[in-house]
């Protein structure tokens, strides 16, 4: 992992620095896009302590243990290179608003169906019902809101974008949240193939 994280490239790191002045921590949405949790790695690596909201699938009893138990090990070793922790947010939401009020990062993927979600987000080429946690994340603790991809370029070589902070707006999210899915579509466009969600495109629920 050494190797990989001296050969790998950031672009806007800057998005990473504290001020005197900020209150919160930073949030940073992505997508199940390429190396994404590759990208969540780095950014510990580079210092930072790092938190990614994960749903707990394998703790379902109708997956195999065995397969249970290669994920969970291999959650274990990503922490350890986060400096912070993957946690289901149905059971530890409560970590997450704790980590950003004292300056951590929360990454989080969210790209896939917000059934939920009363925000309408214009994504390829329609609008659709998208999750906004990430805006709730930021707006009640004060923190940053940005976005990231993490793109495999060669063995050993990533690259990791950010999209600076975007303009908070406590009162609008779907304005809020608007260039960050603007910023992760024109990615999954860019790399249709790696995009791990697509095949719950088909579940979104369109807003006509």
């Amino acid at each position: 992992m050494k190797k990989i994280f001296s050969t790998s490239t950031f672009e806007n790191i800057d998005v990473l620095k504290r001020t005197n002045t900020d209150k919160g921590g930073l949030v940073l949405v992505t997508a199940h896009l390429d190396s994404y949790m590759m990208g969540v790695v780095l950014l510990g690596m580079n210092g930072t302590k790092t938190n990614l909201v994960i749903d707990d699938f394998f703790g379902d009893e109708r997956i195999h243990e065995d397969v249970s138990k290669h994920y969970y090990s291999k959650y274990a070793n990503m922490e350890h290179l986060m400096n912070g922790k993957l946690l289901d947010p149905s059971l530890h939401n409560d970590y997450f608003y704790s980590s950003l009020s004292k300056g951590e990062i929360v990454c989080m993927a969210s790209d896939v169906p917000g059934t939920k979600s009363t925000i309408q987000i214009p994504f390829a080429g329609k609008k659709f019902r998208m999750p906004f946690g990430a805006f709730h994340f930021a707006n009640r603790t004060g923190s940053k809101l940005a976005a990231f991809v993490c793109i495999y370029e060669s063995q050993k070589k990533y690259r990791t974008i950010f999209l600076p902070p975007v303009e908070i707006f406590p009162d609008n999210a779907e304005k809020t949240m608007r260039p960050i899915y603007e910023f992760l579509e024109s990615w999954i466009l860019k790399y249709p193939e790696r995009w791990m969600a697509s095949e719950m495109f088909r579940d979104f629920q369109d807003m006509k």
